[in-house]
């Protein structure tokens, strides 16, 4: 993987070309291998999920497969998806009910996810989950993790049946009460790894886990400038001021942004894309969990939370006060979680305020960059993430944060004002 940010935007221009080209020409000569009937078992559609198929992937007799088709992908997440999803019922002896992800399938966008590594982070993430000593619950058990190339297979439960799961959308009402339980969960993720030796999983970069190598895909200036104008375009207005100078100053200073991120111990690992559609809530919502596990990185804990609050939380709501109530609520939930290193309420204040450029970044760079979101999905969630910036001043806190940079880059102890 690249360096986490290129210094030179032509510099940036020959890795992106040279990247898509090198993952088009695997997609086709997968393709050819396939054609040639010299390939994999791996399906390359949900039409090819058959009980021949499955047989091989589960290990175990698979006679008949039935996709429920009333059930779609927007019914979930951030009303759009980079995979192919399907709900299905397995027949051996009994009805088993699975879900099964598979890569997206329009060409375009399977090569741009291939391309910044979100398949692989994925999969692997998936793959550790199935040893590691997560809190139970916090997961959808694994029945499958397949790769060949650039095609795989992840075969998950069905969270639907086997827990009488809800899987809301960004879009479902989310009052106090659920949220609590959602930033009880990110505590959860958050305590196994926080202040400890990170595992070889997740996006990090030379900064982070210097002793590995980086798999944090490149901030490409090129591409958040094209996104943005993409974003213009497609919403006339609808950028105010104070977050187009957050994204555009975020965008121009990322190496400084990310050496100081990747440097304010202590890191955990996080979900990465924490909003509401990436949740399951179970045992009539006292529980709750995560999916979509794309963008799992090495991160300060408050940046999931940032990331949840403002995509997925109505701006009236966090307004009239509630915002500092759960923030307080998730640091006493993760301070009695772990043992030393615990988080200063003070300081875990401005980095909310600061982890918020990444969150206005990412939702504007995903909403001009592809149809990843519905024109209805994107106004929603821009809009409250808008209403985010303006309100945790979030100009201020990456201003000072730049000011920081400029007079002593290496030591980050003292984070807050």
């Amino acid at each position: 993987m690249a360096p986490c940010c290129f210094r030179s935007v032509g510099r940036e221009i020959v890795w992106l070309v040279g990247a898509l080209g090198w993952v088009a020409v695997t997609e086709v000569v997968d393709a050819v291998i396939s054609w040639v009937g010299l390939g994999t078992v791996l399906p390359r559609s949900v039409e090819e999920l058959t009980a021949q198929r499955l047989s091989r992937l589960l290990g175990r007799p698979v006679t008949r497969v039935e996709r429920h088709r009333h059930k779609e992908a927007s019914e979930v997440g951030a009303g759009g998806t980079g995979t192919s999803r399907a709900w299905l019922t397995v027949y051996a002896d009994r009805g088993h009910k699975v879900f099964v992800k598979l890569p997206a399938p329009t060409f375009a966008k399977r090569v741009f996810l291939t391309v910044f590594g979100v398949y692989r982070n994925e999969l692997k993430m998936y793959a550790f989950v199935r040893k590691a000593r997560y809190p139970p619950g916090l997961f959808a058990d694994v029945e499958c993790v397949a790769q060949r190339g650039n095609r795989f297979v992840l075969v998950l439960e069905d969270l639907r049946r086997s827990r009488d799961a809800w899987l809301p959308s960004v879009a479902d009402p989310h009052p106090v009460r659920r949220v609590k339980v959602a930033l009880e969960a990110l505590a959860d993720l958050h305590a196994v790894y926080y202040a400890k030796p990170l595992p070889d999983v997740g996006w990090a970069d030379e900064f982070s886990r210097p002793d590995k190598p980086p798999t944090r895909p490149p901030f490409l200036r090129v591409v958040a400038r094209a996104t943005l104008q993409r974003v213009d375009q497609r919403f006339p207005g609808l950028l105010p001021p104070a977050s187009r100078a957050v994204f555009v100053l975020f965008a121009e200073r990322f190496y400084d942004v990310r050496r100081a991120w990747s440097t304010m111990a202590p890191l955990t690992l996080v979900h990465g894309d924490a909003h509401l559609g990436n949740m399951f809530f179970y045992d009539k919502d006292s529980k709750a969990g995560f999916y979509d596990l794309q963008c799992v990185a090495a991160e300060h804990p408050l940046r999931d939370v940032v990331y949840h609050l403002l995509s997925s939380c109505d701006p009236a709501d966090l307004q009239a006060g509630g915002e500092s109530a759960l923030l307080e609520f998730y640091v006493d939930q993760l301070n009695a979680k772990v043992d030393h290193d615990k988080v200063p309420l003070h300081d875990a204040l401005f980095l909310y305020r600061l982890h918020a450029a990444w969150v206005l970044a990412a939702f504007v760079i995903s909403a001009g960059a592809s149809d990843l979101f519905s024109d209805d999905m994107a106004r929603l969630t821009l809009g409250r993430i808008f209403a985010g910036i303006d309100r945790l001043d979030t100009l201020g806190a990456l201003n000072l944060l730049l000011l920081r940079a400029n007079t002593n880059p290496v030591a980050w102890k003292g984070i807050s004002p």
